[in-house]
């Protein structure tokens, strides 16, 4: 028998699968719950992207960029 590893959803409290879960932040979210948003400024977006706009894409990178050049060594 395998064991089915069980996650409760941060926002409705209920127990799921955790296959069944979306991982984001340091929470677990059942699909009901889950809401896409924009990897810059967390405004809700469609499912199938990334980023709610050019500039935000422009931004997430830049700030990657920049956390990079301050970790050099």
């Amino acid at each position: 028998m395998s064991e089915e590893l069980i996650e409760f959803c941060d926002d409705c409290g209920k127990e799921f699968p955790l296959e069944q879960m979306t991982e984001k932040g340091t929470g677990f979210f059942c699909e009901d719950c889950f809401v896409p948003t924009c990897m810059e400024c967390d405004e809700p977006i469609d499912d199938d992207v990334d980023f709610c706009s050019h500039d935000c894409y422009k931004q997430y990178w830049a700030d990657i960029m920049e956390d990079e050049y301050k970790n050099r060594d």
